[in-house]
């Protein structure tokens, strides 16, 4: 089971790069398109297995998260 308290995504300088970190450690990040969808994950040790787990779990999230925004976009047109 993983302990997403142990994760922070943060924004750096460009704004389609969501960097992920584990305890403090940048461990990988998320490319988003010019719509914020997630286009591509980054795990910095592919050979981590636990790495993988959390950026995927970050991905799902994340996934939902622009699924909600763009549905309250298109409702506000």
């Amino acid at each position: 089971m993983i302990d997403l308290t142990r994760v922070r995504a943060r924004w750096g300088r460009n704004p389609h790069y969501v960097n992920v970190d584990l305890a403090r450690s940048e461990i990988g990040y998320l490319e988003l398109n010019h719509l914020g969808e997630v286009v591509r994950v980054v795990v910095h040790d592919s050979t981590n297995e636990e790495h993988r787990i959390y950026l995927d779990e970050i991905h799902r999230l994340a996934e939902a998260f622009v699924g909600a925004a763009a549905a309250c976009a298109s409702l506000r047109r």
